[in-house]
């Protein structure tokens, strides 16, 4: 109340204001939280512990392998709080820097992870005045790492030291008020929606505001950045071989240049599971006004050349020379130092850049007749290993484009003040996942023979079409995320249910290609038998007919082998093909693509058949089958359900509109689905409604939890609203649900400080049904305030969502990290999760409520994507209807991809 009194008083206080917003911290900040790992009770546990030895003997034989497991719970990281906005675009890979400034989090090689906060990545500030270095201190608030490099002075002053995040950009602020200097180091990574050639970059850029106060007088500024070649791991220091190279590439005015140093990491022998070769750069701008030198080499075991000579002279001992490869006893470092002269009052700045290479990509059990697979910058940059300078060149070049289109593009959410701060926040920072979740974007090798030059907007903002893959219908390539860190499957189709709202609504090309993966999937079979973790009975890999839980795992061959889930046989799922169809219609509302919806419309009439043949009675409703047969995969849920019934309604209504769109025209294919779907509304409002309670209940086994009160249990209806459609149930009834969900799974729950959890009775308990009915998941959470959006409960939707947000960030320093669930004491499970990137689901559904409120709600099938494609971004495709559609590359495993546009599946 104080700010916005200041800001009627003061109309300069809102910009101020604005600029605050994103998660932001001091150096000396604590959470009041203590991170743990949650457990489930003795009784939960017990039941367990068949699944947990299978789960045991299968990790163990995998690492037999020199294979990591699909799930492993067991070697889960420790729980950190330190975690920041990491470091690079979408699919080569990321850098992950903590909110002290420390690099911290290393994912360069897909589905990999290292936690290590590496003593020599750091950034160093040098002042001089009068040929005199009066004040160099390393620029990080902690002395964690003074026992290695003790030569460097570590006691920057953590109460001097801000950060702020607001993914993809940091802001990281030092004051050093006895010599008048402010440093504020602005961190950019080249993510930028509708963008798919800058957003490939595996890069970022450190823009160095220097600012001297008028009274202290002028000052000479050095900014040294060193970097060790490795990513923490121990084969920096054992392996032999590793090797740094200087490098000056020049800038594209033609005055300026990249200096700086290349470090070659040599892959270990040992260690079948280490990363293998790579390289990794640093470099600094060097022009008239600022001066860069370098160091090539140094060991991280000492330091003390480095930093005498950077505080001797102001600079480094500048040598154009190749280091000698490391001799496997210590690990090596390089140096880059950039200068200049600020004068008293005024300010200037200084930019660095880190990028790395690591071209292509292999897994375990790649098929010796399947792509070889590189990434997606390499159609730009080439694949043989040497893009480091070019990189770099580009990045020092091209950051300020990069920073004007994420402004452009965040600018409408940022501005607007009927937002809450938090959400403000929350809604860019959750979407670091989609470059930290192991992600892949990859091209089969032939495809890039020739390196296209890389291009941007124009100068206006306005997309020239060398960002739109729709100019190249071969250009999309193979997009996959992880379902998390420690669930290490790609694409997992009932998560990404949720989770793929921020990929169709910021990238809907690269979105729809995944559908499209997914439909080429459908008739594959693969009767390979594994025993299931959960029952111990064996089942057949993949089942025709069936969509498959994932695409694969880091650990085996994604897009070549199916389904690495296996805690069930996912055959005999309930919500795998009625959420694709219902992702599927999303997606064509997304791009507007009449292909789209044309190619994929026998799919989903295939896909259909199995829920429609889990419908044993005939009444409309499928009936789920006495154990965990969907995404709550320790609940059990038997009969006609609240949650898998809502998602087979929704399919079915989607079916309908689709046979009715004038591309598909399928009158009889839309009397059968409408007749199914008429039988199955009055079936589902009369075996699950509770009138008394104003909900439906979980399931119809009559069990002791049966009538519990799912907070997900409108999910069907969600998605329905989203894309415009008319619902299965009430509006009425849809708002009852959700005001007593409110009252009961969110308020009545840790005092609505929690979000919603998932299972609350109608007493008032925690329903203990499960280890996953006590939980709350955060993106359900995200979801159910989506609905509540739609649904005009503005109020309860914020108050709802907002409970994650506190816990995650403020409370217990899971912040880009967030966890998949967590429990009312704020334990958590599984860290850094696909799910909460289901808050974009929030947005559309903001929008949405706002076309409803002015008597345009949508989207619909007559809209271009409104809420979708183009919202709140002026660097849409605006002809997105009528671009050229996206097809598939061709290797054997995938049928659909070299079938022509609008054939039908065998």
């Amino acid at each position: 109340q104080q700010q916005q009194q200041q800001q009627q008083n003061d109309g300069s206080a809102a910009p101020r204001r604005r600029q605050a917003l994103g998660w932001c911290v001091d150096g000396d900040h604590t959470f009041t939280g203590t991170p743990r790992e949650a457990r489930p009770s003795l009784w939960v546990t017990v039941r367990l512990l068949p699944m947990a030895y299978r789960l045991w003997r299968h990790i163990s034989h995998e690492r037999s392998e020199g294979r990591d497991g699909v799930i492993d719970p067991f070697s889960a990281a420790a729980p950190t709080q330190v975690s920041g906005v990491p470091l690079g675009g979408l699919g080569g890979g990321t850098v992950g820097r903590g909110w002290k400034g420390d690099f911290n989090r290393w994912a360069i090689m897909p589905g990999k992870y290292t936690y290590a906060s590496v003593a020599a990545d750091q950034f160093t500030v040098c002042l001089r005045r009068n040929g005199v270095t009066v004040y160099q201190k390393v620029l990080f608030p902690g002395n964690e790492h003074a026992n290695q490099l003790r030569a460097w002075d570590w006691t920057f002053p953590p109460e001097h030291y801000h950060y702020r995040a607001l993914y993809p950009q940091a802001w990281s602020t030092y004051d050093i008020p006895e010599h008048g200097v402010t440093l504020i180091c602005h961190q950019i990574s080249p993510v930028i929606p509708h963008d798919y050639r800058t957003s490939s970059l595996p890069a970022g850029a450190f823009v160095w505001t220097v600012q001297s106060a008028p009274d202290h007088g002028d000052v000479e500024v050095t900014i040294m950045m060193t970097f060790q070649n490795g990513c923490g791991q121990p084969n920096d220091a054992d392996t032999p071989g590793h090797l740094n190279t200087v490098f000056r590439e020049p800038c594209r005015d033609g005055m300026s240049s990249a200096a700086g140093v290349v470090l070659k990491h040599a892959p270990s022998l040992a260690d079948k599971r280490s990363l293998p070769g790579y390289s990794m750069a640093i470099a600094a701008k060097e022009t008239d006004a600022v001066t860069v030198t370098r160091t090539c080499t140094f060991r991280t075991d000492s330091g003390t050349g480095v930093w005498e000579h950077l505080r001797s002279h102001g600079e480094l001992a500048d040598h154009d020379e190749e280091s000698a490869p490391s001799n496997g006893q210590c690990a090596i470092a390089a140096a880059v130092a950039a200068g200049r002269y600020v004068r008293s009052g005024t300010e200037g700045t200084i930019e660095f850049t880190l990028v790395w290479d690591m071209p292509r990509v292999t897994f375990p059990l790649d098929k010796e007749d399947g792509p070889k697979w590189v990434r997606r910058y390499c159609r730009f940059f080439g694949k043989n290993a040497t893009a480091c300078p070019s990189l770099a060149a580009t990045a020092l070049d091209d950051w300020p484009a990069w920073a004007a289109s994420i402004n452009e593009w965040q600018a409408p959410v940022l501005t607007d003040d009927g937002l809450p701060a938090w959400y403000r926040s929350a809604l860019f920072n959750e979407l670091y996942f989609l470059a930290d979740g192991g992600t892949l974007w990859l091209h089969p090798e032939e495809s890039c023979e020739d390196v296209e030059p890389l291009q941007l907007p124009n100068q206006d903002g306005q997309d020239d079409g060398s960002a739109c893959p729709d100019s190249y219908p071969d250009d999309t390539g193979y997009f996959a995320y992880l379902e998390g860190h420690v669930y290490r499957m790609y694409n997992t189709l009932d998560v990404a249910f949720y989770a793929s709202f921020a990929l169709a609504t910021l990238w809907p090309r690269l979105q729809a290609s995944v559908t499209e993966h997914f439909a080429s999937t459908l008739t594959l079979d693969d009767p390979s038998v594994r025993k299931t973790l959960m029952s111990g009975c064996g089942a057949p890999r993949k089942t025709a007919g069936c969509l498959p839980h994932d695409i694969g795992s880091p650990d085996e061959a994604p897009w070549q082998m199916l389904n690495s889930y296996h805690l069930h046989d996912t055959a005999d799922w309930k919500d795998l093909n009625t959420k694709f169809v219902l992702q599927v219609y999303r997606d064509f509302i997304a791009t507007s693509d009449q292909h789209l919806l044309e190619r994929l419309w026998p799919v989903c009439c295939a896909a259909m058949e199995r829920p429609l043949a889990q419908d044993q009675d005939g009444d409309g409703l499928l009936e789920n089958s006495d154990f965990a047969d969907q995404t709550y995969d320790a609940w059990t849920v038997s009969g006609p359900s609240a949650y898998c019934g809502g998602l087979f309604l929704a399919a079915l209504q989607v079916m309908t509109t689709m046979a009715e769109h004038p591309a598909i025209n399928d009158q009889a294919a839309s009397r059968k689905y409408s007749d199914i779907l008429s039988r199955g509304k009055e079936a589902y409002v009369a075996k699950l409604w509770n009138e008394r309670g104003g909900y439906f209940n979980y399931d119809s086994s009559g069990s002791g939890h049966s009538d519990s009160i799912q907070a997900d249990q409108l999910a069907g209806h969600w998605y329905l609203l989203s894309c415009g459609l008319p619902s299965y149930i009430a509006p009425d009834m849809a708002k009852r649900v959700l005001n007593t969900v409110f009252e009961f799974n969110v308020m009545q729950f840790a005092k609505g400080r929690r979000g919603a959890v998932n299972g609350m009775k109608p007493s008032g308990e925690v329903d203990d049904a499960s280890m996953m009915s006590v939980e709350v998941w955060t993106g359900v959470t995200y979801a159910l305030a989506a609905t509540m959006l739609l649904e005009g409960l503005e109020p309860q939707a914020f108050i709802t969502a907002q409970g994650i947000y506190d816990t995650c960030y403020n409370e217990f320093g899971y912040g880009f990290n967030t966890p998949e669930a967590f429990l009312q004491d704020g334990a958590y499970r599984s860290l850094g999760y696909m799910r909460p990137l289901a808050i974009w689901a929030m947005e559309v559904g903001h929008l949405g409520a706002t076309h409803r409120n002015k008597g345009t709600f949508g989207p619909t099938i007559e809209t271009k994507g409104t809420l979708w494609a183009n919202h709140r971004n002026k660097r849409c495709c605006p002809e997105a209807s009528t671009c050229c559609p996206l097809t598939l590359p061709d290797f054997p495993s995938l049928q659909w991809a070299r079938r022509k546009r609008g054939s039908a599946p065998s």
